[in-house]
């Protein structure tokens, strides 16, 4: 019988009684006995029984229990007894309800089950119980989070161990396919990851968007975590859905020291490039990693490889004025004259940058074409090194005159 069907002044007198917080068990007896209806509602849905949990008047509600009352009765939030002796931090009476036999793995609006609450609200002990008593260790909210995601996303530690000893799925996924070491490795939590990778989290599960938590970790710059799963046996060359790889995430980022650290993983470099046609070597240029470059060149990197807009390591090396790169790059014979898209050599660009003669004398003793003129760009390197709002050039067109260098007008 639901509230609205009361009529009569006998069946409402218990939930007056319970909403007026009048705690009187023998008077409750008596009304039950005296046919006072034990299924009666308030307006919000709630039950005898949830709210005399919601009061804590613990004797009653084991009085109901005893007279039979439905335990596993929902409020129109759809919170059970048990969840709301959660929420009141309530372990007596959650204690009192796992006597009776209450349904452990009901779930409420958001897909949350009891133990999940518990996790939320921080009530270890309680949680520690739940577990103890059956419940489900692997329901899922309607995110899909798990109850180990939950203990892990709340820092409880000793929690999430105690899960997994239980017997939690340890690579549950959530609707975007994060699993747990995922999302720890994203946001930086190195003991959650080590713990996981301790009991054996598959360390190689992509999300939706084809990231592991390699990539996910390099994305947030933790350098720590990147390493700890390297050290691990992660696959360092996954690639995400969009065909960018970890390594490719650092340089794009700018994350010269995680760069290196994937580098000397051994990745894997033959054909690898981003999405504007850098090669490794371009990359570790660009990103001033003189001993990645050497190695590079080493293990057979060609000097001369160009990106789409053709520009090669040497170029990037001369426009980053990085004189130690280019030093290594010379070593390998590269072709001095190569020009990228808009007509610019190395050379050019040093003289461009203007504060770069010991670049420019480099480049020229090595053989750099010192008149260089293209159909694309028309201008030669001193003309380039007149484009100057200063006076002068720390040097550079006296010395390329000196090396009888021509403006070409």
């Amino acid at each position: 019988m639901s509230a609205t069907n009361i009529t009569s002044k006998t069946t409402n007198i218990t939930l007056s009684m319970l909403k007026n917080n009048i705690e009187d068990s023998e008077l409750l007896k008596l009304l039950l006995n005296q046919g006072d209806d034990i299924n009666q509602l308030d307006e919000d849905e709630n039950s005898l029984l949830i709210l005399a949990i919601k009061k804590s008047y613990r004797e009653m509600a084991k009085l109901l229990l005893e007279s039979g009352i439905e335990i596993n009765h929902e409020n129109k939030n759809a919170l059970n007894a048990l969840m709301v002796a959660l929420k009141e931090g309530d372990i007596e009476s959650v204690k009192l309800l796992i006597e009776y036999g209450i349904n452990l793995n009901h779930q409420e609006s958001g897909g949350k089950n009891a133990l999940m609450l518990a996790i939320e609200l921080g009530f270890l002990d309680i949680a520690e119980l739940l577990i103890e008593s059956g419940i489900n260790l692997d329901s899922k909210d309607k995110d899909g989070r798990s109850t180990l995601m939950w203990a892990l996303e709340n820092g409880y530690k000793e929690l999430a161990q105690l899960l997994i000893d239980k017997g939690a799925n340890i690579d549950a996924r959530n609707r975007t396919g994060w699993t747990a070491l995922i999302w720890a490795s994203v946001n930086g939590y190195k003991e959650m990851v080590e713990l996981l990778i301790k009991n054996g989290a598959n360390l190689n599960i992509k999300n939706i968007d084809g990231w592991s938590a390699l990539i996910g970790a390099v994305f947030k710059n933790h350098y720590n975590i990147a390493q700890l799963l390297i050290e691990n046996g992660i696959v360092v060359n996954v690639e995400d859905k969009y065909l960018i790889s970890a390594m490719i995430f650092t340089y794009d980022k700018g994350y010269s020291k995680l760069f290196k650290l994937l580098f000397e993983a051994e990745v894997n470099s033959e054909n690898i490039r981003d999405k504007q046609g850098n090669t490794l070597l371009i990359m570790a240029t660009r990103l001033e990693l003189e001993g990645v470059v050497k190695s590079l060149l080493e293990n057979g990197a060609n000097v001369n490889e160009r990106n789409n807009d053709n520009e090669t390591a040497l170029i990037w090396a001369s426009q980053k004025n990085n004189k130690d790169v280019i030093e290594i790059l010379l070593e390998y014979k590269p072709k001095l004259d190569l020009i990228d898209k808009n007509g610019w050599s190395a050379l050019k660009v040093a003289c461009r940058n203007h504060q770069t003669k010991d670049i420019v004398e480099l480049l020229v003793d090595t053989g750099a074409n010192i008149n260089q003129i293209s159909e694309i760009n028309d201008v030669t390197p001193l003309k380039t090194a007149t484009w100057n709002e200063y006076d002068t050039i720390n040097g550079i067109e006296e010395f390329l005159e000196s090396k009888g260098a021509i403006i070409i007008l």
